[in-house]
Formats: structure tokens, sequence, C-alpha cells
């Protein structure tokens, strides 16, 4: 889960990895748009004390720019 709270170019790298690897599933959109809705409404990501004072913000900021993505598709 590390990987969310990753700066903007490595969290575009795993999101290429990512789609290229299941290009093949088109409910792979909806399902990843439904993680990150449910992920974005918990009031913290990581549950951890460190993990959150350390990704939690650029985690945040990195699924709502994926999830305006998906929804501008």
């Amino acid at each position: 889960m590390a990987i969310l709270g990753a700066a903007p170019p490595q969290y575009g790298q795993y999101l290429k990895k990512l789609q290229k690897e299941f290009k093949a599933i088109p409910q792979l959109r909806f399902k990843r748009g439904r993680f990150i809705m449910q992920t974005l409404a918990e009031p913290a990501i990581f549950k951890s004390e460190g993990f959150n004072a350390r990704y939690e913000r650029q985690a945040r900021e990195n699924l709502t720019n994926e999830m305006a993505r998906i929804q501008a598709r």
C-alpha cells in the first residue's frame, strides 16, 4: 500500500504497469474506481501512525487525481 503515497512520477509508473498488465480486463477501471472511493472515504488510509504521517497526504492526492482521470474517460 505504500505505493499509494509515492511521489507522483513513481505512482504514475506504477499505474502504467498496472494498466498494461490488466488491459484485457474492462472491469478493472470500475473496480479500481470503487476501491479508490472506498479508500478515500476512510478517515485514514494508513492505520499505522508512521505510515500515516509519511504517506497519507500524498496518497490522498494520488488517489484523487487517479479518480478524476477514471471519471474523465
